[in-house]
């Protein structure tokens, strides 16, 4: 199996025989229905569904063609063109001042990210005012997460262009503050992922494999193991096996400087960064508008 830190086309020569498979069984007619199925966007997203789904070029491509249904009924390549274009920015998505006045998560647009390339987003979960997110309508909520989703997916295909490589998000969930009462919260949320999948007809995440290259779970309490076991079912294999649970503080801060480099990462966790990391709903700053979105998670 080819190594997930080759380049796109390597990863994919390496396996050409899995490839043609993927591809035959997706077909051109499928391919062609979505602009994420031609030129150069057909190897990037090919990849991340074969990768996201263990090389197994059968099962990748149901999942692809199910990915191509969702993007045409609910006009997906439409709402790309006009992320393009310049028309949609996070400020403007539905359902982004009821989001985001509820999230403690960063904006990180500082220029730097990962070693790699690969763009940097922190939340701080235990900060949340999950009462607030909770009591957002299904259907708002579903909307805004399908332009975060494709938001976020279209930085990545640039940065993969630009490079050549497969990019996704280093995560970093900042647990400190985590209680117990926590816990209760894992039931709605479950719940609020399964009424989305029954509502769309489809399940997101698999409309968007490999989001993350790394996550890391740091300053987590000692019974953060219970919170695990509860969430891990949820998650998608994949990205499951790109979790790193840290408690300790300084191993925390030696792993993510491994990966990011200190001037993208807040003092706070260990950094050089001691600038303003939140994202605000501040929508006279460009920075707050180009980089809201890139941080959240469903």
């Amino acid at each position: 199996m080819a190594s997930d830190t080759l380049p796109v086309a390597q990863q994919l020569a390496a396996e050409s025989a899995k490839v043609s498979v993927f591809l035959a069984a997706v077909g051109e007619d499928v391919l062609s229905r979505s602009v994420v199925g031609q030129d150069s966007l057909r190897d990037i997203w090919a990849l991340r569904f074969l990768v996201g789904f263990k090389w197994q070029p059968l099962l990748a491509a149901e999942k692809f063609k199910t990915m191509v249904e969702y993007r045409v009924q609910f006009g997906i390549d439409n709402i790309r063109r006009r992320m393009q274009d310049g028309e949609l920015v996070p400020s403007s998505f539905p359902g982004y001042s009821e989001h985001h006045a509820a999230y403690v998560h960063s904006t990180f647009d500082l220029g730097v990210s990962a070693r790699g390339g690969n763009p940097v987003a922190i939340e701080c979960p235990p900060r949340f005012h999950h009462d607030a997110l909770l009591a957002i309508d299904g259907h708002t909520q579903d909307t805004y997460l399908m332009h975060v989703m494709e938001w976020s997916f279209l930085q990545l295909d640039r940065a993969s262009i630009k490079s050549g490589d497969s990019i996704g998000y280093v995560k970093i969930f900042d647990c400190d503050g985590c209680t117990m009462k926590h816990c209760g919260l894992i039931r709605p949320w479950a719940q609020t992922c399964s009424d989305r999948s029954k509502r769309l007809g489809f399940n997101i995440d698999e409309c968007y494999p490999e989001w993350f290259s790394k996550v890391f779970v740091v300053n987590s309490p000692s019974f953060f193991t219970v919170i695990w076991k509860m969430i891990k079912p949820f998650l998608p294999a994949r990205t499951a096996e790109k979790v790193e649970v840290l408690s300790n503080r300084a191993k925390a801060k030696d792993r993510m400087l491994k990966t990011i480099d200190p001037k993208a990462l807040p003092a706070f966790l260990g950094g050089d960064f001691v600038g303003e990391w939140r994202m605000e709903l501040d929508r006279s700053s460009p920075r707050n508008v180009d980089m809201a979105a890139m941080s959240h998670v469903q």
